[in-house]
């Protein structure tokens, strides 16, 4: 890892000695609290799986934050993603790639020149209800993210109603799945980009990074993608694709192998043997398309399409009829070298999320290709040449790599389409495992992703929010002030009760004549609330009274229109 390190250093050296316009590229933007808004990086560290995170996209950074570890060993150099498409035949593309120095995405949405659209949002299950974290995601939703709109009014309001020290299903809270949710916004209006013959698409991407302590998901980093169209240059980017883009590192970073599996719509990274830094249980890393995006699909044979966007119990499962999520396209991986970066391109970058020989843009032969080999040969006409490197490593069986190298890796998906301010929800996770062997950390790896599928395929009921017991205790009947007051049109009267009984609570004007009964009913000892509507009453002062058994109080408050 550290002999790695010190080259790209180097090598961005280099890169600033003959363009020192780029030394922005390393510059670190200070961290915040730890709740809350957290300025440009954040380390997602509640589980197994520790991983930096920029609000530029990167997953894992050498410049900034650091490596991604299972537990303390290294296994994640930099990781990111790349999206490309044509426009007219004419190629456009951006990535989010930390080890080429430059990136095409800025933090932040589009045209926006505050700092809080820039920043990083941590919500964690541990925070206070309606505390700090709970309170700054009033920002993060201004500029596009969920939340749970208790009382179905369409805003985010954060308030304990009940003030019972707990969240209740009536009242809203942030977007939180699992131990902690971090959020963010960026875009690509980035001019100084990886290459000047591509230029911004007017793309925003929400981001979404979540996980859990769950024994079954604690080696998981959840990663949603809403990607949208702003419609810069185009109202329908068609034939667009996605990557998942990673440089994994397990241990020492030039010994690696990589794979897929198709059955887990995966690809993985793993050791070839015993590695210097880590020993003989080096882990295997894994990258999954759990939601792949959205393309519009005609019945076949009777049978029809039903796409499915999953956001977590609270928050919803979207059923789209004649839509089907798209699984993935294509896997690739190459050798990762200084002099790589002297010939991509963006020709070569979209010809390898297509799955293709990045020169010719032509499919690979598998028993013709020197990284890999074909077990047993008669395989050959049977492999399938997009996704490399798809047999079992573990029986030997199938299309294998056999050169143990520094590797970079591309999961692609598409072609879909992207329609202006339509989002499309793309969910990929991160897993890590660590298996008796290298070999066994595969089969490890891959009884871990088949829990994550399962647990996205139930719209994540393991992360789902749980309040604890409420802290309040009612140790004595009492009313409280109405809130907001003054008020127009409409405010919220409290009271407890410590035992059960007839209740009335009325509004009389100041001249102690009843305007208004707002209840007379019997109801059990607990904390009630209850909305009062200032139709049909002047602006001016009134008089609110409960009574229940021996108890009696009143209080003022004010209309004003």
């Amino acid at each position: 890892m550290m002999n790695k390190l010190f080259l790209k250093i180097i090598f961005a050296a280099l890169v600033i000695l003959f363009q020192p316009e780029l030394m922005f590229s390393l510059t670190q933007v200070a961290v915040g609290d730890t709740t809350g808004r957290v300025g440009s990086r954040f380390t997602v560290d509640v589980n197994n799986f520790k991983l930096p995170i920029t609000n530029t996209g990167v997953t894992a950074s050498f410049t900034q934050g650091g490596s991604g570890r299972l537990g303390e060993d290294y296994v994640l150099f930099s990781g990111g993603f790349a999206l490309a498409g044509k426009i007219e035949n004419e190629i456009w593309a951006s990535n989010v790639f930390d080890v080429f120095i430059l990136k095409d995405y800025l933090p932040g949405i589009l045209n926006d020149t505050t700092a809080h659209s820039k920043e990083l949002y941590v919500v964690r299950k541990s925070d206070p209800p309606f505390g700090k974290s709970w309170q700054d995601w009033s920002d993060a939703v201004k500029f596009g993210a969920n939340f749970y709109d208790g009382d179905l009014d369409g805003v985010y309001n954060p308030i304990d109603k009940n003030r019972n020290g707990i969240w209740d299903l009536d009242e809203d809270m942030p977007y939180l799945l699992g131990d902690i949710t971090v959020w963010c916004v960026y875009n690509d209006s980035e001019q100084n980009r990886r290459w000047t013959d591509t230029f911004p698409m007017g793309i925003e991407i929400q981001q979404t990074v979540f996980a859990s302590n769950e024994s079954h998901l604690q080696n998981t980093i959840f990663i949603m993608y809403s990607i949208i169209n702003r419609g810069l240059i185009t109202d329908s980017l068609i034939n667009t694709y996605f990557s998942i883009w990673a440089d994994p590192d397990i241990g020492v970073y030039d010994d690696d192998l990589t794979g897929s599996d198709t059955a887990i719509f995966s690809g993985y990274a793993y050791n070839s043997g015993v590695d210097l830094e880590i020993g003989d249980r080096p882990p295997a890393l894994f990258f999954t398309f759990l939601q792949g995006p959205m393309v519009q699909d005609t019945t076949q044979g009777g049978f029809q399409f039903r796409a499915i966007n999953n956001f977590g119990f609270y928050y919803g499962t979207y059923l789209y009829e004649g839509y089907r999520n798209l699984k993935p396209s294509s896997f690739q991986n190459f050798i990762h070298f200084m002099g790589f970066r002297t010939f991509e391109n963006k020709h070569t970058l979209y010809n390898r999320m297509l799955g293709l020989r990045p020169l010719e843009g032509i499919p690979v032969d598998p028993c013709n290709f020197n990284t890999g080999i074909v077990v047993p040969d008669t395989l050959c006409d049977k492999v399938n040449p997009y996704f490399f490197f798809s047999g079992d490593p573990v029986t030997g069986y199938g299309w294998i790599n056999n050169r143990s190298t520094d590797q970079v890796i591309y999961l692609n998906i598409g072609p879909f389409n992207l329609y202006k301010d339509q989002p499309q929800h793309i969910i990929v996770a991160y897993t890590g495992a660590k298996g008796d062997s290298p070999l066994n950390s595969i089969t490890a790896g891959k009884e871990i992703v088949r829990n994550v599928i399962q647990e996205y395929s139930n719209n994540f009921p393991s992360l789902t929010y749980i309040p604890g017991e409420p802290t309040y205790v009612i140790d004595d009947y009492e009313l409280f002030q109405n809130y907001p007051n003054p008020f127009n049109p409409s405010t919220t009267i409290r009271y407890d009760l410590l035992e059960d009984g007839l209740v009335t609570l009325k509004v009389f004007d100041i001249l102690g004549q009843e305007v208004k009964t707002l209840i007379n009913s019997f109801q059990p000892a607990r904390r009630y609330e209850v909305q009062l509507n200032s139709e049909g009453l002047a602006s001016g002062v009134y008089i609110y009274r409960l009574r229940v058994n021996d108890f009696s109080q009143s209080k003022k408050m004010i209309i004003l229109k």
